[in-house]
C-alpha cells in the first residue's frame, strides 16, 4: 500500500484482503493511503479518481472473554467497545496484564472496570499493566469522552484516617502507553477504626 503503490487490483475485494495482509506484516492497526480508481462508463470512456483511504483491522468486543482475546492477541488490532447490557460497562474478574502486543482501544463511551477487595496490608494492587514490549493507545471516539479504566478498591483493613494501607495503580505502564481521550480513575472505599480532624479538604 505505501512501499509498493504501483500494484493494480481488480476489485475493491482484493485490495482490503491485501490491506489486511500489510498490515499484518508490518505490525500496524490502521494505515492512510491514496488510492486511484479507473473506470469506464457505458460510452467508454475512462475516468480516474484519487481518493483517500484509510484501512484499519480491528474487532468489536462486547464482553470480557471478548475483551481478554482481543488484547492478549499478538495480531494489532482496533479494539472497539460495543457493550449490550445497557450499563455501558464491561466488569472483569480479574487483572489484565499485556506484553508484546500492539493495539488501540477505543472506549466509545464505555467502562472497563475491576472491583477487588484488599486485606493486606501494605499491599500494591493493579488493575492494568502495560508490559515493557507492549504498545497500547486508549482513546474514546465518543463526543462525550466519558469512557474510562476503572479500578475500585475495597479496603478492609480498618484504617486510622492518616496514611492509606494500600497502593492502588489503575495503570501500571512499563512499555508504551497513548492516553489521548477517556478517563483512567481509581476508587478507594476505606473503613476506619477512628474519627480524627485532619486539615485541608477532600
Amino acid at each position: 500500500i505505501v512501499e509498493v503503490p504501483e500494484l493494480t487490483f481488480d476489485t475493491m475485494i482484493d485490495v482490503v484482503n491485501f490491506a489486511n495482509t500489510w498490515l499484518i506484516e508490518n505490525k500496524q492497526y490502521e494505515v492512510d493511503v491514496n488510492i486511484k480508481i479507473m473506470a469506464k462508463g457505458d460510452n467508454d470512456i475512462p475516468v480516474e479518481s484519487t481518493q483517500p483511504v484509510k484501512f484499519i483491522r480491528g474487532t468489536q468486543v462486547a464482553s470480557e472473554a471478548d475483551l481478554i482475546n482481543a488484547l492478549y492477541s499478538t495480531t494489532p488490532s482496533y479494539i472497539k467497545l460495543e457493550t449490550s447490557n445497557g450499563n455501558n460497562e464491561i466488569i472483569c474478574n480479574s487483572p489484565i496484564t499485556l506484553d508484546g502486543v500492539t493495539h488501540k482501544l477505543d472506549l466509545n463511551g464505555n467502562t472497563i472496570s475491576y472491583t477487588v477487595n484488599s486485606a493486606a496490608e501494605g499491599s500494591t494492587l493493579k488493575f492494568l499493566t502495560v508490559g515493557p514490549n507492549a504498545n497500547l493507545t486508549v482513546m474514546d471516539s465518543t463526543e462525550e469522552g466519558k469512557g474510562g479504566i476503572v479500578f475500585n478498591v475495597l479496603e478492609e483493613i480498618t484504617a486510622d484516617g492518616n496514611d492509606r494501607e494500600t497502593k492502588i495503580m489503575t495503570v501500571d505502564n512499563q512499555g508504551v502507553l497513548n492516553v489521548e481521550s477517556g478517563i483512567i480513575e481509581a476508587n478507594i472505599s476505606r473503613k476506619f477504626s477512628t474519627y480524627k480532624n485532619l486539615s485541608g479538604s477532600l
